[in-house]
């Protein structure tokens, strides 16, 4: 959805240096992706839809 709106992006995946652990520790949230704009929490990939309005 990034890309489609020509988005840059970064995209940090989880692996044994960031964990599903450190994620919910700073987003609070158990679901992946966890969506972040300008520093700001979106959610998850329902809720960058409804964010981008698509």
């Amino acid at each position: 959805m990034l890309q489609e709106h020509g988005l840059d992006y970064e995209e940090i995946v989880l692996n044994q240096k960031i964990s599903s652990r450190a994620s919910r520790a700073v987003t609070g949230a158990t679901t992946v992706p966890q969506v972040f704009i300008d520093g700001e929490s979106i959610g998850d990939s329902e809720a960058l839809s409804a964010y981008l309005g698509a």
